[in-house]
């Protein structure tokens, strides 16, 4: 039988525990996780991966603003968007 030094166990752990914390926290604050930021940035428009695979409605990326995004849970980080809002305009 082969046995794991507890010192290696403990470090290959700690980054595969750090990697779900880091994708927990982006989760929890934008409701996106680290690869779904990643291919943001790369396609230029607005991915969740998880929800492209659940929702019949929504394609894993989408345009940014469509209708299909308007329902992605957004976190508990930001406040919901409203696709209506136009700020008021500047008075001086």
């Amino acid at each position: 039988m082969c046995t794991i030094p507890p010192a290696l166990l403990a470090l290959a752990l700690s980054g595969c525990v750090a990697g779900l914390m880091a994708d927990a926290g982006s989760v929890g604050m934008s409701g996106k996780t680290l690869a779904d930021h990643a291919l943001d940035t790369l396609t230029g428009m607005d991915c969740r991966i998880v929800e492209g695979m659940t929702r019949p409605d929504r394609n894993i990326c989408e345009p940014r603003g469509s209708l299909a995004t308007m329902h992605d849970y957004k976190g508990f980080g930001l406040p919901p968007v409203d696709p209506t809002y136009e700020p008021p305009p500047h008075s001086r």
